[in-house]
């Protein structure tokens, strides 16, 4: 079955994938201190007590934590021949998402987007950019505890695997690598692939806080670069289509005292806003009454 995911991404980075490509971070540039790391967990016993022993075999072998550090080496040099680029899989838009990934968590009328797309237009439209090398693209597997079966300059396997705590992403990986690392340039922190992003983007979607006038200037960046994808408002609604506010306050002293007599005043100050005064004994309560018609 096809996958539906998505990337969600500030407007910035959007204008870079049009420029520059398809763009990938090197695995040991990413926040998680665990990215493509030999163990966690229990694991981490596992994998120590394997390798002294497969130490221990060796005719003339090397003094035991020399030998784990050899091959915990290797696997630090693998981290920086590999690179990683994150979707989520999901069947809808995730409000968390757009606040984990673009910058509206600090301003939320700040510029950001959600591509949509699908494993299988990955998978069809998307190549390694240089020989030799290679792109797999497959879902993040979620463990409690990992051990690293043995290193190989070839295998990705590693940067499939995240701690449990990651789960919510529901992450699918375009993971690109050299197939040995030695190819690799310690230089480069980023990779990017020259592609068409109409043959695999099935549709762009805008912050839950922005409206037309974003539309606009998106297709308007579409049309520089002569690519034809859907442009459209988020489905999910960021706030109430009516928002109450309300205030609670004694009467002023010296004002006419009204009894039980409830008193109204209705007045609105411009298309959207409305205030609402009410008076009941020696309270008042007053309430603005906001239409959002975004």
């Amino acid at each position: 079955m096809n996958q539906t995911i998505w990337k969600y991404l500030d407007y910035w980075k959007f204008e870079s994938l049009l420029t520059k490509g398809y763009h990938f971070r090197r695995a040991d540039k990413f926040q998680d201190p665990f990215e493509g790391h030999f163990a966690w967990g229990n694991g981490i016993k596992k994998y120590m007590d394997s390798k002294l022993e497969e130490r221990n075999s060796q005719t003339n072998p090397m003094p035991g934590y020399s030998y784990l550090l050899v091959k915990l080496q290797e696997y630090e040099r693998k981290r920086k021949s590999v690179y990683v680029s994150c979707w989520q899989n999901d069947l809808y838009e995730s409000e968390a998402m757009w606040r984990l990934y673009t910058e509206i968590q600090k301003n939320k009328y700040s510029k950001a987007i959600v591509l949509k797309s699908s494993v299988d237009n990955l998978k069809n439209y998307l190549s390694p950019p240089i020989k030799p090398s290679k792109l797999e693209i497959k879902p993040v597997e979620y463990l409690e505890s990992y051990a690293s079966e043995d290193y190989s300059d070839t295998s990705t396997s590693i940067f499939f695997k995240k701690r449990k705590c990651f789960t919510y992403e529901n992450e699918v990986r375009a993971v690109f690598s050299y197939k040995r690392f030695t190819d690799s340039n310690e230089n480069e922190e980023n990779k990017f692939i020259s592609s068409n992003i109409s043959k695999y983007i099935d549709e762009i979607r805008i912050s839950p806080f922005l409206g037309d006038d974003f539309i606009k200037e998106i297709k308007l960046l579409l049309e520089k670069h002569d690519l034809k994808i859907p442009v459209n408002k988020s489905e999910i609604l960021m706030q109430p289509a009516v928002m109450i506010t309300e205030t609670l306050t004694s009467v002023t002293k010296g004002e006419p005292h009204l009894g039980d007599v409830v008193h109204k005043l209705i007045k609105p100050v411009d298309n959207e806003t409305v205030i609402i005064t009410e008076r009941f004994d020696d309270i008042k309560k007053e309430y603005i009454v906001k239409l959002n018609k975004k």
